[in-house]
C-alpha cells in the first residue's frame, strides 16, 4: 500500500485535529435517515487523507526514497510483533456472527460482481499467483477467519492446509466450518507468529493481510484514531515496495499491485451489509460493548468501513493499493 506514517514529535496531521474529528463522529446518531451524516463523515475522512499525504510527501524523490529506507531499517531492528501477550485486538472481541457480514478484500472483476463473486475471485488470484497445486502442504500465517484455508481445502482435497492464528475464537470458527463442510485436510494452530516454532515442513506459506498488522511503534502515531479504537493492537501502513528491502532469507520472484478501488467497493458493501442487518448489529454491539457503549462502537465500525472506502478510493484507487508478493526461499 502506497503511503506510510512518518515519525514526528508534533501531531502529524496539523491541518486536522483528529481527536476533535472523532468527538464529532461520536455525536453522529445511527438512524435510517443518515445519508447527510455519512456525507459529512466521508468529507472529514477525505480531509484527513489529504492532510496525511501532504505530511508524508517529500520535495524530492531522493528524500522520498530515503524515508522509505528509514522505515525498512527501523523494522529490521524490531521484533516481529510488539503486542505479544495480547492476541485479541478490539475487533476480535466481536462474535463470529459479525464476520458473516465483514470479511477481507474482494476482487471485483465485473460491474455486476457480488461480494461473494469478488471474494472468490480474489482467492483464485491468490492461488494462481502463489502457484498452489493439489497435493501440496500449505501454511497460512495469520489465517484470520479462514477464508483461504476453507477455500483451498475445498478446492484441493489432496492439499493439507494448516492455519496459524493467535485467536482461539478464530480457531473455533474454522474448526466448526470444517466440520460443516466435511473437510479432513484442515488444521488450525493457535500460536504467536513472532515466537512460534515447529519441526513441521511445508511446501508453501501464504499470508493474507497480516503484514500491516505488525506494529512499529516508531512509525505509528499516537494521534492515529483508527489504531486507538477499532485496532488497538496497532499496525504499520506499508509502502507498496517495502518488502523488496527484506530479501536476506528469501528472494522476490514476482510482485503485483491491485488497484485500491477493489477494497473501496468491498468497504462499501461491508457498510451496506451492516446497515441492512441493523437489528443483528445492535444486538452484537450491545452484547459486546454494553448498551451505554453500543452506539459509540457502531459509529466507530461504520466510520472504519467509510475510512476503507474513502482511503482506497482516493485518486481512483491509484494512491492506496494492495500489493501481492511471491517469495522463494534462498
Amino acid at each position: 500500500m502506497v503511503g506510510f506514517d512518518h515519525p514526528a514529535s508534533d501531531p502529524p496531521y496539523p491541518l486536522i485535529d483528529t481527536n476533535w474529528t472523532i468527538q464529532r463522529l461520536d455525536m453522529v446518531k445511527f438512524n435510517h435517515q443518515k445519508v447527510r451524516s455519512d456525507v459529512v463523515i466521508r468529507r472529514l475522512i477525505r480531509l484527513f487523507i489529504e492532510a496525511r499525504l501532504r505530511h508524508i510527501s517529500r520535495p524530492t524523490i531522493e528524500l522520498q526514497r530515503s524515508q522509505l529506507i528509514q522505515l525498512a531499517n527501523s523494522l529490521k531492528e524490531m521484533p516481529i510483533s510488539m503486542h505479544t501477550g495480547k492476541p485479541e485486538a478490539d475487533v476480535y472481541e466481536l462474535p463470529t456472527a459479525f464476520f458473516q457480514i465483514a470479511c477481507s478484500c474482494g476482487y471485483f472483476e465485473h460491474k455486476s460482481s457480488t461480494l461473494a463473486d469478488a471474494e472468490n475471485a480474489m482467492l483464485e488470484l491468490y492461488y494462481k499467483r502463489a502457484q498452489i497445486k493439489d497435493g501440496l502442504t500449505i501454511l497460512d500465517v495469520g489465517c484470520g477467519w479462514g477464508s483461504f484455508i476453507l477455500y483451498a481445502a475445498t478446492k484441493y482435497r489432496n492439499c493439507k492446509v494448516t492455519g496459524l492464528t493467535d485467536s482461539a475464537k478464530q480457531k473455533q470458527f474454522i474448526d466448526d466450518r470444517s466440520r460443516q463442510l466435511h473437510l479432513k485436510n484442515v488444521e488450525v494452530i493457535v500460536g504467536d507468529v513472532s515466537i512460534y516454532e515447529t519441526e513441521a515442513t511445508y511446501d508453501g506459506l501464504i499470508s493474507v493481510e497480516m503484514f500491516e498488522g505488525i506494529l512499529d511503534e516508531y512509525w505509528i502515531s499516537k494521534y492515529d484514531w483508527l489504531n486507538q479504537t477499532v485496532f488497538s493492537a496497532g499496525g504499520t501502513w506499508l509502502s507498496m515496495d517495502l518488502l523488496l528491502y527484506f530479501q536476506e532469507d528469501v528472494t522476490v520472484v514476482d510482485h503485483w499491485l491491485v488497484n485500491g478501488m477493489h477494497l473501496k467497493k468491498t468497504g462499501d458493501v461491508w457498510l451496506k451489509r451492516m446497515d441492512n442487518n441493523w437489528a443483528s448489529m445492535k444486538q452484537i454491539m450491545e452484547t459486546t460493548y454494553g448498551k451505554d457503549e453500543a452506539a459509540k462502537w457502531t459509529v466507530y465500525y461504520r466510520t472504519f468501513f467509510m475510512f476503507i472506502s474513502e482511503t482506497y478510493g482516493y485518486n481512483n484507487g491509484e494512491e492506496y493499493l494492495l500489493a501481492h508478493y511471491l517469495f522463494k526461499k534462498k
